[in-house]
Order: structure tokens, then sequence, then C-alpha cells
């Protein structure tokens, strides 16, 4: 039975026997090592380089530029006579260190050099004594293996595209998505470790952004026909499956035909409901916030925007807040004698409504230094190689591996 909704001239009627061809250009055992094996070097690079050379107090670039455009700005109108120096003093910038990252990184080199001494193990000088030369040699790897994810992702989602034919299983096409996958992510956090780096170098950093926003449209398409694979290894389905694993993988570029395949199993929920169809869904959705999140990071322009429109006006409305609950904590363990009904109802106030208050406050405080952290960044990263090499591995067991490499 031919699909009619199907625009393809190839076959997707999934009913009858398709002849599996395995495809080691895709699933062959080089490949997976060497996108998932590049991917855990750039991870461990990164933790390193956070541990060992990373500073959390160094300013970015854009504060030393903004003082020197304050400073010379001030000093024309002076020299003009239309201010004096006390009339137009200079702005400090907004920059401040991300305190998770000071205090965690502070207490483990503490904690580590007094260890080393005790093992009497000295560490090498070109580590103590030049250690700009360290986190400048940090930058240069990640750097690499940030470009070299996003070249091969690039590389194999257009060779993808390229090999859509009759040939292209949806299996192997689900590979070459999540191999994909795995170099946008990579990219995009190495790109953000980087970000001070990249600040003071504009060529290199739209360039980087341009490609990541290639390989992020190119995935966004190639992730749409993962919707319709229903696929539970080891398990019983619970859901109905559009494609089988031999299915044509360019049938599900077309939404029509995708549905009619998916209606002619007589599913019991509809396509949206199914984990395939969320999944991809959320998958979309945090993979594009994630882009524009990070390109708010590395653009100068951008990221000061948004801290005087926003993040600066929110600061001081939480500080002025936190400033009135103090008082009024304050004021409660310094009060005069009361009688027993005022101070019941005192105590209640503060009990159910200022302290809670004071508790969420800070703990949301606490989680945004820890989102906006290095911490923070490397360890959604962790969870995004895991989720990302569970993902393979799901689908990498349906393969027959060709040990060609």
């Amino acid at each position: 039975m031919s699909i009619p909704a199907c625009p393809f001239n190839v076959s997707c009627n999934i009913e009858g026997p398709h002849e599996w061809q395995s495809n080691s250009d895709v699933a062959g055992l080089g490949v997976l090592i060497g996108f998932v094996g590049t991917a855990y070097i750039a991870f461990a690079l990164i933790l390193t380089n956070y541990f060992v050379a990373y500073d959390p107090e160094a300013p970015p670039p854009q504060q030393k530029r903004s003082i020197e455009r304050q400073i010379r700005s001030t000093a024309r109108r002076v020299l003009t006579g239309t201010e004096t120096f006390t009339d137009s003093p200079v702005n400090p910038t907004y920059w401040t260190p991300n305190p998770i990252d000071v205090k965690l990184l502070a207490w483990l080199r503490l904690r580590t050099t007094k260890a080393l001494e005790k093992c009497r193990i000295a560490l090498p000088d070109f580590v103590t004594a030049r250690p700009e030369q360290v986190r400048v040699g940090f930058n240069k790897s990640i750097l690499n293996m940030c470009d070299a994810q996003i070249l091969t992702g690039i590389g194999i989602l257009t060779s993808g595209f390229i090999s859509l034919d009759n040939s292209l299983s949806s299996l192997h096409w689900k590979m070459i998505a999540y191999l994909a996958w795995f170099s946008c992510v990579t990219h995009l956090s190495g790109l953000t470790v980087l970000r001070r780096h990249l600040q003071g170098e504009s060529w290199a950093r739209y360039t980087r952004l341009t490609l990541m926003l290639v390989l992020l449209v190119m995935l966004i398409v190639a992730m749409i026909p993962t919707a319709f694979f229903n696929w539970e290894t080891g398990e019983k389905k619970e859901y109905s499956s559009a494609a089988d694993f031999d299915t044509p993988a360019i049938c599900f570029f077309s939404i029509n035909c995708g549905k009619a395949l998916y209606d002619s199993k007589k599913p019991e929920v509809p396509l949206s409901q199914t984990p395939a169809f969320l999944e991809m869904l959320i998958s979309q959705t945090f993979r594009s916030f994630g882009f524009l999140a990070r390109s708010i990071k590395l653009s100068t322009l951008l990221s000061d925007r948004l801290h005087r429109n926003i993040h600066a006006p929110l600061g001081k409305f939480v500080h002025h807040q936190l400033q009135r609950l103090e008082v009024l904590l304050y004021s409660r363990e310094h009060t005069s004698t009361r009688t027993n009904a005022s101070s019941d109802l005192e105590s209640l106030r503060y009990g159910l409504i200022i302290r809670p208050t004071l508790a969420l406050v800070i703990m949301f405080r606490t989680q945004a230094d820890l989102f906006n952290s290095m911490l923070g960044e490397i360890f959604w990263l962790w969870v995004i190689v895991l989720w990302g090499t569970s993902k393979l591995a799901i689908v990498g067991s349906e393969v027959q591996f060709d040990r060609g490499i």
C-alpha cells in the first residue's frame, strides 16, 4: 500500500520488509569515537581550565574600554569648560565577579596547595610564574576543539542532506541528528567559557556565531523527522511509531506524509502526545534559547544593555527590599515592652511573612548567581554530554556497526 501524501519518489510504506543497509559513514565506530571522544576531550579541557587557569576576578575586556571612554568623555567636557571633574565623576563599571566562582575556586585552590605541601609536591614553575600563558594555552586548546566540533557538525549534516534518498534509513538519520546535536551543544558551551577571550576579537566572535547559527538552523530542520520516531529499545511499545528503523528518512521531511504514516498505524494517542514529539519540541526550544542566551553573553553591546535595562534596576529593587526586611528584623529584636497580644501578632507576622520572604529572596539570588557562574555552565555541559551519550547509546544499540574506521 502506497502513501498518497508522500511527495517523494520513494516507497514510504512501512508494512512490507525493507532491505537493511549498514552505513559505516554514519554509524561506524570510528564516527562515534570521533564525535563523542572530541566532546569528552573538550569537556575535560574546560573543566581543567576552570580549576587550574580560570580567574573569576579578572574583569572582562569591555570594562577597561568602558572606563577609558568615560574618562576621555569627561576630560573633553572639562577641557571645553562645560563641566568639572567633581561635576562629572567617572561612573564605575557594573561588572562584579561571580561570588560562587570566587569562593569555590579560592577554597579548592587553598586546599589543593596545602595537600601538595603536605605531600611535598611542587607545582611546575610555568604554572606559578606564568599563569597568563597557561590561561592562553587552555583558551587556544578549547577554541580548537570547539572549532573542530562545529565543522564536523556542519559536515555530517551536509553529508546527510545530500544523501537523503531511498538508501538512508530513519535510524541512520536519527544518529546523524544526535551527532550534530552533540557538536552544537559542545561548541556553544565552549564559546560561553571563552566569552572573555572572544570579546576582544570581534571578527573571530562573529565568525563563530555565524557558523553556529548555520549549524543551528540545519539542526532544527534535521530534528523535525525525529518527532515520528517512537522507538523503545528492549521494552514493549506503548506508542505507535510512524517509522521503522529501515524506513527511508526522506519520507518524514513531509509533515503530511509523516502524519499519514502515523495514522496508518491506528495509534491510541495523537502524535503531539508521543514521547518522540515532545522530546523533539523540548530539544528545539532549549537549543534555540541556549543560542540566544550565549549570543547575548558574547555580545558586549547586548549584554551591557541587558544589564542596564533589566539586571541593574531589578538588582536595586531587590536590594532595597532586603534593606527594608533587615530594618524590620532588626527593629523587632530591639523593641521596647509590648503587650502580649501585639507581641504575638508581631511574631506571627515575622514568622509567616518576613522570614519566608527573606529566605526566598536569598534562595533566588543564590540560584541566579549559580546559573550565571562558570561552575553552572560546566555543570550543564556535563549534564548535556551525559544525556547526548545516553541517546547515542540507545540509537547505536540498534545499529549493526561496521568496525571499519
